[in-house]
């Protein structure tokens, strides 16, 4: 299908005894008015402006009549070069060619060697009557390969058996055999891994779930990859890559790149002073985390904020993976929080995380808190000294493609805990009071993310929270607090509190790198406790900037009916190191 003429080949004899530093000035392309050749001649190897090679006349003949032939013009020839000689030292070459017309497929024919060829029909988008089109057909031999690996033939090939061009006047026809060719399950032999200096090769392979023997699936092992890289562990996962070992037994190799194995998220907010007698005054949050203590997975945290000037919290929390070998994470955490000076209240919390994919976790723990009130707090407010033992159980679903900054995905997490408060005292206040030793208490916490791409490198996000606390008898300690940088922005830290409360952030982004990005963002929040019920809502901008520190980002809020001036302005720091 591919040859030149003996007429071309006269031409390019005669060509060939030009003086050796003629300059291409011209090149055309007859029938000038085909737009499929007017867009090909941009890219034909012989250029002006350049020396002329007689060679590369060659090349070009060949590169229009490949080209032609792929987008289904399988008659397609060069009938003749003819040149011409402007002025001295110059050439300009007009091809002179005979596209034909399309091709069209007649009679399409799939056969496999071990899966029956229905299964591969379900996935084929070719048809008969539909142009030829080799990019096309590559495609649909690509998805064939993808089928058969996701059977376990991971070595599979597909091919063009035969291609018959049918004799006829007019539009020319094909009859076009697809032939696959699965060859044997492909099982794993062993796992190789490079790039993991730090990260314990045991710890992959439990995430991987990786068993020597097992049968190759692709479409199991991309999620798997999937799995490696919300690990947080890793900055990127390439692979998996099989190496043939014979015809059913391969090793499989994956191409790491550790990240920081820990991270440091500061925030400094400024309040404005409320009133011309009052001075402003400064919140801060720091969050530190080892994500991979000694290469094994394992996390070590600790967390203070402070959201006024009179409340602090405090919270140190560790994460052993993988207990005993089962996809079980085990986690405690201890956390102090100072309310206004008005009480004190301590929690301990342990956790267990059930992994049934990469994607989906159960969840049970046990909450144990303390509150210890402020004497004159109790006087005041009848706070009371209390001990509540909790049992919560929860479900997490996760798909998130990059947890940092997603441009795609969901986060859906559910909590609910019922425990039982026992009123420790000040006596005088049960009896004042008329309280039970004891009260049942139940919550329900919920959140919902969902990042949907709307405009390349741009990104609608949403997110919904909302709580719900329940009992006989509930005081301000039994309540949810929000307001601030991670909640409703344009207010105070934990500004607010209620027996029920629910917030929305709304986005638009712009990303403008891996970890960067711009938006501008409106927040609306929903809060009830005793005697009090109300709506809020602010708006605002920020950015997130990927610097050498870290991750520098800048959030502006204000609260609806605000000045400029009263705006509150979050900063943050995300560094890994």
């Amino acid at each position: 299908m591919h040859y030149i003429k003996w007429p071309v080949l006269f031409v390019l004899i005669l060509l060939s005894f030009l003086p050796a530093q003629t300059i291409v000035t011209g090149i055309q392309v007859q029938p000038a008015k085909n737009s499929l050749l007017r867009q090909l001649l941009k890219k034909t190897p012989l250029k002006i402006n350049q020396t002329f090679n007689p060679a590369q006349v060659a090349a070009t003949i060949s590169y229009f009549e490949k080209k032609l032939q792929a987008e289904g013009y399988l008659l397609a020839r060069v009938d003749s070069v003819t040149r011409s000689e402007p002025k001295p030292n110059s050439i300009e070459i007009i091809f002179w060619i005979s596209p034909g017309h399309q091709a069209v497929i007649r009679n399409l024919r799939l056969t496999a060697d071990k899966i029956d060829s229905l299964r591969y029909r379900s996935v084929s988008f070719l048809k008969t009557g539909q142009v030829y089109n080799e990019k096309q057909i590559s495609q649909q031999l690509l998805d064939f390969l993808h089928l058969a690996a996701d059977s376990g033939y991971a070595l599979a090939q597909a091919e063009i058996a035969s291609l018959a061009i049918l004799p006829g006047a007019g539009q020319p026809e094909v009859n076009l055999h697809l032939h696959i060719r699965e060859g044997e399950k492909i099982r794993l032999n062993h796992l190789f891994l490079i790039g993991n200096k730090y990260t314990r090769p045991a710890f992959i392979q439990r995430e991987l779930r990786f068993r020597s023997g097992e049968i190759y699936e692709r479409r199991e092992w991309e999620r798997f990859k999937s799995r490696l890289e919300k690990t947080a562990v890793f900055k990127t996962v390439q692979g998996p890559e099989l190496i043939p070992l014979n015809p059913n037994t391969a090793d499989v190799l994956f191409r790491l790149e550790e990240g920081s194995a820990a991270s440091f998220d500061g925030v400094v907010g400024y309040i404005p002073p409320p009133t011309a007698s009052e001075d402003g005054y400064l919140t801060g949050l720091i969050d530190v985390n080892f994500n991979n203590l000694f290469g094994t997975g394992r996390k070590f945290g600790i967390f203070w904020q402070k959201p006024d000037k009179f409340s602090e919290q405090f919270r140190m929390s560790y994460t052993e993976p993988w207990l005993m070998d089962w996809p079980l994470d085990v986690s405690g955490s201890l956390q102090r929080i100072v309310r206004d000076t008005t009480f004190i209240e301590w929690r301990n919390q342990l956790q267990f995380s059930f992994h049934l994919n990469e994607f989906l976790s159960l969840q049970l723990a046990g909450n144990f808190r303390s509150i210890i009130p402020d004497s004159a707090a109790s006087a005041e407010d009848h706070l009371l000294r209390t001990r509540t033992t909790e049992l919560q159980t929860g479900l997490l679903y996760d798909t998130r493609n990059y947890r940092p900054n997603p441009n795609q995905g969901i986060l859906y997490e559910t909590r609910y805990q019922a425990g039982v408060k026992q009123n420790l005292g000040p006596e005088y206040l049960l009896r004042e009071d008329s309280l039970a030793s004891n009260s049942a208490l139940h919550s329900l916490l919920m959140r919902f993310e969902w990042y949907v791409p709307v405009l390349p490198r741009q990104v609608i996000s949403l997110v919904l929270t909302g709580s719900q606390v329940r009992g006989a008898v509930l005081q301000k300690t039994d309540f949810f607090w929000f307001g601030g940088a991670r909640s409703l922005r344009g207010f105070r830290e934990d500004q607010f509190f209620g027996s029920t409360m629910a917030w929305a952030n709304l986005e638009y982004r712009f990303l403008t790198g891996k970890n960067s990005r711009l938006f501008v963002f409106t927040d609306g929040g929903y809060f009830v406790h005793p005697g009090l019920e109300d709506f809020l809502y602010s708006y605002g901008g920020g950015l997130r900037i990927d610097s050498p520190l870290g991750i520098l980002g800048v959030d502006f809020g204000l609260a609806a009916g605000d000045s400029f001036s009263e705006g509150k302005i979050h900063f943050g720091l995300i560094s890994q190191f």
